[in-house]
């Protein structure tokens, strides 16, 4: 997600593998008592006070080893904006998640692609102050 323009809703069905800010973990009620539901009542609690994640202003986006696929915040809103235009109903699950220092490394799986495809990738994540700053797509 690029801020708030790109993104209407986030769907989170599981949180096992969240990383959360403590700020906010403790901000947001989780309530535990609910038979079912719980994380995505918390996820839309999360949304609705305007949390978002979000990439530095000179952010860059690499095909590895570094062929830049998008550079800055115009370029990435474009780049995420013509793939939700081409799978509107792609969905994004986050299989394996490690935490190392500044890195977040996702192993992720996207289903509802066209022609029914799905794709797998692993994304390194390096996040600084708060925003991500650079990101590794392999494929």
């Amino acid at each position: 997600m690029v801020g708030s323009a790109v993104c209407d809703e986030v769907r989170i069905s599981r949180l096992d593998n969240a990383a959360v800010r403590r700020s906010v973990w403790r901000g947001i009620h989780f309530n535990e008592h609910l038979p079912v539901g719980a994380d995505r009542v918390w996820a839309r609690q999360v949304v609705l006070a305007s949390y978002t994640v979000t990439y530095a202003p000179d952010a860059v986006v690499y095909d590895p080893p570094e062929q830049i696929h998008a550079a800055g915040m115009e370029s990435i809103r474009r780049m995420y904006g013509e793939a939700f235009a081409q799978a509107p109903s792609a969905q994004a699950t986050i299989s394996h998640r490690l935490i190392q220092g500044s890195f977040v490394v996702d192993q992720e799986s996207v289903s509802g692609l066209p022609g029914g495809r799905s794709a797998s990738a692993v994304v390194i994540y390096e996040v600084r102050d708060g925003k991500i700053r650079r990101v590794w797509i392999l494929r």
